[in-house]
Protein backbone atom coordinates (compact mmCIF):
# COMPACT_ATOMS: atom_id res chain seq x y z
CA UNK A 1 0.00 0.00 0.00
CA UNK A 2 2.83 2.38 0.92
CA UNK A 3 4.66 1.59 -2.32
CA UNK A 4 1.52 2.34 -4.36
CA UNK A 5 1.12 5.70 -2.60
CA UNK A 6 4.74 6.58 -3.33
CA UNK A 7 4.36 5.60 -7.00
CA UNK A 8 1.17 7.68 -7.27
CA UNK A 9 2.86 10.68 -5.68
CA UNK A 10 5.83 10.20 -8.01
CA UNK A 11 3.56 10.23 -11.05
CA UNK A 12 1.79 13.37 -9.79
CA UNK A 13 5.12 15.14 -9.26
CA UNK A 14 6.26 14.19 -12.79
CA UNK A 15 3.02 15.65 -14.19
CA UNK A 16 3.53 18.82 -12.16
CA UNK A 17 7.11 19.16 -13.40
CA UNK A 18 5.98 18.68 -17.01
CA UNK A 19 3.30 21.35 -16.51
CA UNK A 20 5.82 23.84 -15.12
CA UNK A 21 8.29 23.14 -17.94
CA UNK A 22 5.52 23.61 -20.50
CA UNK A 23 4.50 26.91 -18.88
CA UNK A 24 8.13 27.99 -18.87
CA UNK A 25 8.77 27.29 -22.56
CA UNK A 26 5.55 28.91 -23.82
CA UNK A 27 4.97 31.82 -21.40
CA UNK A 28 8.29 32.78 -19.80
CA UNK A 29 11.18 31.91 -22.14
CA UNK A 30 9.71 33.81 -25.17
CA UNK A 31 10.19 37.05 -23.21
CA UNK A 32 13.96 36.49 -23.28
CA UNK A 33 14.34 36.29 -27.07
CA UNK A 34 16.45 39.47 -27.23
CA UNK A 35 19.19 37.87 -25.14
CA UNK A 36 21.84 35.40 -26.29
CA UNK A 37 21.15 31.71 -25.68
CA UNK A 38 24.28 30.97 -23.55
CA UNK A 39 23.51 33.94 -21.30
CA UNK A 40 19.89 32.81 -20.84
CA UNK A 41 20.94 29.27 -19.91
CA UNK A 42 23.64 30.62 -17.56
CA UNK A 43 21.14 32.80 -15.69
CA UNK A 44 18.52 30.01 -15.61
CA UNK A 45 20.95 27.99 -13.50
CA UNK A 46 22.80 30.74 -11.61
CA UNK A 47 19.71 32.24 -9.95
CA UNK A 48 18.30 28.91 -8.61
CA UNK A 49 21.80 27.91 -7.48
CA UNK A 50 22.14 31.13 -5.48
CA UNK A 51 18.70 30.52 -3.95
CA UNK A 52 19.54 26.93 -2.98
CA UNK A 53 22.89 28.04 -1.54
CA UNK A 54 21.15 30.53 0.72
CA UNK A 55 18.52 28.01 1.86
CA UNK A 56 20.41 24.74 2.32
CA UNK A 57 23.83 25.19 0.73
CA UNK A 58 25.80 24.74 3.96
CA UNK A 59 24.41 21.23 4.54
CA UNK A 60 24.76 20.17 0.91
CA UNK A 61 28.39 21.24 0.68
CA UNK A 62 29.12 18.77 3.49
CA UNK A 63 27.26 16.03 1.58
CA UNK A 64 29.14 16.82 -1.63
CA UNK A 65 32.48 16.35 0.14
CA UNK A 66 31.45 12.78 1.03
CA UNK A 67 31.02 11.75 -2.63
CA UNK A 68 33.76 9.79 -4.37
CA UNK A 69 35.36 10.72 -7.70
CA UNK A 70 33.17 8.33 -9.71
CA UNK A 71 30.00 9.94 -8.35
CA UNK A 72 31.37 13.39 -9.12
CA UNK A 73 32.11 12.29 -12.68
CA UNK A 74 28.46 11.25 -13.16
CA UNK A 75 27.32 14.53 -11.62
CA UNK A 76 29.47 16.37 -14.14
CA UNK A 77 27.92 14.36 -16.98
CA UNK A 78 24.42 15.22 -15.74
CA UNK A 79 25.36 18.91 -15.64
CA UNK A 80 27.03 18.73 -19.06
CA UNK A 81 24.22 16.91 -20.86
CA UNK A 82 21.08 17.82 -18.93
CA UNK A 83 22.01 21.24 -17.64
CA UNK A 84 24.22 22.70 -20.37
CA UNK A 85 23.87 20.90 -23.70
CA UNK A 86 20.19 19.98 -23.34
CA UNK A 87 19.03 23.40 -22.16
CA UNK A 88 21.17 25.20 -24.74
CA UNK A 89 19.66 23.05 -27.49
CA UNK A 90 15.99 23.47 -26.56
CA UNK A 91 16.31 27.24 -25.96
CA UNK A 92 18.17 27.60 -29.28
CA UNK A 93 15.42 25.61 -31.03
CA UNK A 94 12.71 27.88 -29.59
CA UNK A 95 14.66 31.00 -30.55
CA UNK A 96 15.19 29.72 -34.13
CA UNK A 97 11.45 29.40 -34.81
CA UNK A 98 10.68 32.68 -33.00
CA UNK A 99 8.40 30.67 -30.70
CA UNK A 100 6.15 29.56 -33.58
CA UNK A 101 5.49 25.83 -34.23
CA UNK A 102 6.06 25.29 -30.51
CA UNK A 103 4.18 22.00 -30.52
CA UNK A 104 6.55 20.47 -33.08
CA UNK A 105 9.68 21.54 -31.21
CA UNK A 106 8.40 20.56 -27.77
CA UNK A 107 7.07 17.21 -29.03
CA UNK A 108 10.46 16.29 -30.46
CA UNK A 109 12.13 17.37 -27.23
CA UNK A 110 9.70 15.20 -25.26
CA UNK A 111 11.03 12.14 -27.08
CA UNK A 112 13.67 12.06 -24.35
CA UNK A 113 12.07 8.96 -22.70
CA UNK A 114 12.91 7.01 -25.88
CA UNK A 115 16.59 7.85 -25.49
CA UNK A 116 16.39 7.31 -21.72
CA UNK A 117 14.92 3.80 -22.19
CA UNK A 118 17.58 2.82 -24.72
CA UNK A 119 20.43 4.17 -22.58
CA UNK A 120 18.97 2.58 -19.43
CA UNK A 121 19.18 -0.81 -21.14
CA UNK A 122 22.75 -0.15 -22.28
CA UNK A 123 24.21 1.54 -19.19
CA UNK A 124 22.03 0.44 -16.25
CA UNK A 125 21.15 -2.99 -17.71
CA UNK A 126 17.46 -2.42 -16.95
CA UNK A 127 14.65 -4.53 -18.39
CA UNK A 128 11.12 -3.36 -19.10
CA UNK A 129 8.21 -4.84 -17.16
CA UNK A 130 5.08 -6.48 -18.55
CA UNK A 131 2.87 -4.22 -20.58
CA UNK A 132 5.53 -1.53 -20.85
CA UNK A 133 5.80 -1.63 -24.64
CA UNK A 134 2.01 -1.26 -25.08
CA UNK A 135 1.76 1.83 -22.86
CA UNK A 136 4.90 3.32 -24.37
CA UNK A 137 3.39 3.07 -27.85
CA UNK A 138 0.10 4.53 -26.57
CA UNK A 139 2.00 7.48 -25.07
CA UNK A 140 3.82 8.17 -28.35
CA UNK A 141 0.57 7.99 -30.33
CA UNK A 142 -1.08 10.32 -27.81
CA UNK A 143 1.76 12.82 -28.14
CA UNK A 144 1.46 12.71 -31.93
CA UNK A 145 -2.31 13.31 -31.84
CA UNK A 146 -1.90 16.22 -29.41
CA UNK A 147 0.55 17.83 -31.81
CA UNK A 148 -0.74 17.03 -35.31
CA UNK A 149 -4.26 15.71 -34.59
CA UNK A 150 -5.21 13.44 -37.53
CA UNK A 151 -3.03 15.26 -40.06
CA UNK A 152 0.29 14.30 -41.56
CA UNK A 153 3.16 16.59 -40.52
CA UNK A 154 4.66 18.77 -43.23
CA UNK A 155 8.35 18.15 -43.71
CA UNK A 156 10.38 21.34 -43.88
CA UNK A 157 13.80 21.13 -45.52
CA UNK A 158 14.80 24.77 -45.52
CA UNK A 159 14.75 27.77 -43.23
CA UNK A 160 15.17 27.51 -39.48
CA UNK A 161 12.51 24.85 -38.88
CA UNK A 162 14.67 21.87 -39.80
CA UNK A 163 17.58 23.17 -37.73
CA UNK A 164 15.22 23.79 -34.80
CA UNK A 165 13.98 20.19 -35.03
CA UNK A 166 17.55 18.90 -34.98
CA UNK A 167 18.29 21.00 -31.88
CA UNK A 168 15.11 19.65 -30.27
CA UNK A 169 16.25 16.07 -30.93
CA UNK A 170 19.68 16.88 -29.51
CA UNK A 171 17.93 18.26 -26.41
CA UNK A 172 15.89 15.06 -26.12
CA UNK A 173 19.03 12.92 -26.30
CA UNK A 174 20.82 15.14 -23.78
CA UNK A 175 17.96 15.15 -21.26
CA UNK A 176 17.46 11.40 -21.71
CA UNK A 177 21.16 10.81 -21.05
CA UNK A 178 21.05 13.02 -17.97
CA UNK A 179 18.09 11.02 -16.64
CA UNK A 180 20.08 7.78 -16.85
CA UNK A 181 23.20 9.30 -15.32
CA UNK A 182 21.03 10.89 -12.63
CA UNK A 183 19.55 7.54 -11.59
CA UNK A 184 23.07 6.18 -11.24
CA UNK A 185 24.15 8.94 -8.83
CA UNK A 186 20.96 8.86 -6.76
CA UNK A 187 22.17 5.55 -5.34
CA UNK A 188 24.72 7.45 -3.27
CA UNK A 189 23.18 10.92 -2.92
CA UNK A 190 19.82 12.43 -2.01
CA UNK A 191 17.75 14.13 -4.68
CA UNK A 192 18.44 17.50 -3.00
CA UNK A 193 22.19 16.98 -3.14
CA UNK A 194 21.89 15.88 -6.76
CA UNK A 195 19.84 18.97 -7.63
CA UNK A 196 22.20 21.32 -5.83
CA UNK A 197 25.34 19.90 -7.40
CA UNK A 198 23.79 19.71 -10.86
CA UNK A 199 22.87 23.41 -10.80
CA UNK A 200 26.25 24.32 -9.34
CA UNK A 201 28.23 22.44 -11.97
CA UNK A 202 25.98 23.65 -14.79
CA UNK A 203 26.46 27.25 -13.63
CA UNK A 204 30.22 26.65 -13.65
CA UNK A 205 30.16 25.17 -17.17
CA UNK A 206 27.83 27.82 -18.56
CA UNK A 207 29.94 30.64 -17.08
CA UNK A 208 32.85 29.60 -19.30
CA UNK A 209 30.63 29.03 -22.35
CA UNK A 210 28.89 32.40 -21.93
CA UNK A 211 32.24 34.12 -21.33
CA UNK A 212 33.80 32.53 -24.41
CA UNK A 213 30.70 33.50 -26.42
CA UNK A 214 30.94 37.09 -25.20
CA UNK A 215 27.42 36.91 -23.73
CA UNK A 216 28.34 38.26 -20.31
Amino acid sequence: MLIEKKETMGAILVCLAATLWGFDSIVLTPRLFKLSVPYVVFMLHLLPFIGMTLIFGKDEIKNVKKLDKRDLMFFFLVALFGGSLGTLSIVKALFLVNFHHLTVVTLLQKLQPVFAIILARMILKEREGKGFLFWAVMALIGGYLLTFQFNMPQMVYNGNMLLACLYALLAAFSFGSATVFGKRILKNASFRTALYLRYGLTTFIMFFIASFNGSL
